[in-house]
C-alpha cells in the first residue's frame, strides 16, 4: 500500500515552522508585523487677530509656528507634498513624531497626533470626547501650539475640517486643517488665534 502524503501550502508550512521552532521565529520574524515609520507634514501659524489684537495676544502678526515638510496642492501642477519621517531632519532640525494614532470605529475616528521639531516647538491635535467624522467640519477638537521662545497655547474647542480635495481621513492617517480662534497661554493670560494644516500617516490604526 502506498503511504498517504500530506501537502502543506506555503502559508501553512510557514505557520508550522513558527509554532515548532522558537529560534526560527526570532530569526524570521514569524507572527510579527513591521509597521512603517510614521511621517508628518505641518504648516502652522499663530498670532494676533481682529478678535485678539496686540494687547491680548502680544505676538504681533501671525507668526510661522511649527512648519515641517511641504503640503502641496493638487490644483497646482508640480506642487507636490513632502512628508518627513519620524527621526529625520527638516531644515537642519530633527523631527520626532511623539503621538500618531488614528483609530476608526464605524464612521468615527479617535485622533491623537503630535510632533516636535528640535529647536522650534511642537504641535498636537487630539479628540477630547468628540470623535472626528469625514467630511466634517467637527468642533470640540483640542490643539496645542508650543514654542520655547513664546510659550504654550491651547484651545479645547477648535474646529477641524477638510477644505481641500487632497485631504482625507482613514485608519492610521489624517490630512486636515484645524482652526483655533481663541488659543490661550494661561500662564500669561494671553489669547491669540492659531491655525494649522497637518498630515500624519503610518499611525496606529492603519489596516
Amino acid at each position: 500500500m502506498t503511504p498517504s502524503r500530506t501537502f502543506l501550502s506555503p502559508l501553512a508550512a510557514s505557520v508550522l515552522v513558527c509554532l515548532v521552532a522558537g529560534s526560527v521565529v526570532a530569526a524570521t520574524g514569524c507572527g510579527t508585523k513591521t509597521n512603517p515609520t510614521s511621517h508628518v507634514a505641518v504648516q502652522s501659524t499663530l498670532g494676533n487677530s481682529t478678535a485678539h489684537p496686540q494687547a491680548q495676544c502680544q505676538l504681533g502678526s501671525q507668526l510661522p509656528w511649527v512648519n515641517i515638510g511641504v503640503l502641496g496642492s493638487s490644483k497646482i501642477p508640480g506642487d507636490n507634498s513632502t512628508v518627513v519621517n519620524d527621526g529625520d531632519a527638516w531644515q537642519g532640525q530633527n523631527v520626532h513624531v511623539t503621538a500618531c494614532s488614528v483609530l476608526q470605529s464605524g464612521t468615527n475616528y479617535d485622533v491623537h497626533v503630535s510632533v516636535t521639531q528640535d529647536g522650534q516647538g511642537s504641535f498636537s491635535v487630539n479628540t477630547v470626547g468628540t470623535p472626528i467624522t469625514y467630511p466634517g467640519p467637527v468642533s470640540g477638537i483640542q490643539a496645542i501650539f508650543q514654542r520655547g521662545d513664546t510659550g504654550s497655547f491651547r484651545q479645547d474647542d477648535c474646529t477641524l475640517s477638510f477644505p481641500r480635495p487632497e485631504m482625507g481621513l482613514k485608519g492610521g492617517a489624517i490630512w486636515a486643517q484645524v482652526d483655533c480662534p481663541n488659543v490661550v497661554f494661561s500662564g500669561q493670560n494671553r489669547t491669540c488665534s492659531g491655525s494649522a494644516e497637518f498630515r500624519f500617516e503610518n499611525c496606529d490604526g492603519a489596516p
